[in-house]
């Protein structure tokens, strides 16, 4: 959860504070009182650069859409087998595509499925 005092940075200024960093002779702090940011905020984006996570979503956006393209197979997973536990779909899932989630990314997978499934029968009626 974030917290209420917790900024959100742009993506323009995360890159000033980026390339700042990338100059001869800038270390964390004195980037940080140049912008006006914290230590901490400079030596995260920067770490997050070297790792190429640029601004903290992609990680994020890649675990939510890990399982979009098998939307077909999981929902015929579910109505083929409804009694399977969540590790045996993980595990059916590993078998059928090579793709390996834990049983967390199952249980989303699933409650989004068949929250969808009701949304959409709401509307037919």
């Amino acid at each position: 959860m974030r917290d209420k005092n917790m900024r959100s940075f742009s993506p323009d200024l995360i890159s000033k504070i980026v390339s700042a960093y990338n100059e001869p002779g800038s270390t964390i702090r004195s980037v940080a009182k140049r912008i006006g940011v914290s230590k901490n905020i400079v030596q995260k984006y920067v770490t997050r650069e070297r790792e190429g996570l640029t601004n903290g979503t992609e990680s994020r956006q890649s675990s939510k859409s890990i399982l979009k393209s098998h939307t077909v197979l999981l929902r015929k997973m579910f109505q083929e087998q409804p009694n399977e536990t969540l590790a045996r779909y993980c595990e059916i899932l590993e078998e059928k595509t090579g793709l390996e989630v834990s049983i967390p990314t199952m249980c989303r997978a699933a409650s989004e499925l068949k929250s969808r499934k009701s949304r959409s029968k709401k509307l037919k009626i």
